[in-house]
């Protein structure tokens, strides 16, 4: 019996990123998990390390332990699952996108198995991730999902968070920072902030 995985969109850019760096690479041996944000300029670094965390725990990659290469510089090896690094040799994938479509199919949002909502139902979500997306830089769903699978906890998270965002103003990027500091709100309001029954802070 075949067993589904279901991915997100953004679980699924990030795995054909992955591919894409591993052809880069090594011809799809293996890759870095450490440059993958290279490859999803969208996505913050904290963003792209929870995607590569639920593509490990689901099976579809495994990113090993840093290991330190000489006294500057420290990288993270990232391996393909066997089928993803078997399309890779053929030759008739030569992008990450074209290996990923080879062996798990075009992204499909909707997973087997799952309920389509009504067409009113479907713009009022569409609409709802819009509006998150223009305000946090990904849907709440996506980033509550990075927040469970990062290891990190979620005060240091919102703190590096805010060191990104000053980067970003510093390198002229307003938007991505206001973004970056409304994720950091979120993580502070939402895990952080001990709430009553009303919602309201105590």
């Amino acid at each position: 019996m075949t067993k589904t995985i279901k991915i997100n969109q953004n679980e699924w850019r990030v795995l054909v990123a992955c591919v894409d760096n591993a052809l880069d690479t090594a011809g799809g041996d293996f890759g870095f998990s450490d440059e993958i944000s290279r490859y999803v300029t969208d996505l913050s670094k904290q963003q792209v390390a929870g995607y590569l965390s639920q593509l490990d725990s689901k099976g579809l990659i495994e990113c090993h332990e840093r290991e330190k290469i000489n006294d500057e510089h420290w990288v993270s090896q990232m391996s393909l699952r066997d089928d993803l690094r078997e399309a890779c040799y053929g030759g008739d994938c030569t992008t990450g996108e074209s290996v990923v479509v080879k062996v798990l199919g075009t992204f499909k949002p909707v997973g087997i198995g799952e309920v389509r909502e009504t067409p009113a139902k479907e713009n009022e979500a569409a609409a709802n991730d819009d509006r998150e997306t223009k305000m946090f830089g990904c849907p709440v769903v996506d980033l509550e999902a990075m927040i469970e699978s990062s290891p990190t906890p979620a005060a240091m998270m919102a703190l590096s968070m805010l060191s990104d965002a000053q980067e970003e103003i510093v390198m002229g990027h307003a938007e991505t920072a206001r973004q970056t500091i409304n994720r950091a709100k979120y993580i502070i309001g939402e895990r952080l902030t001990a709430r009553d029954s009303q919602g309201r802070a105590v």
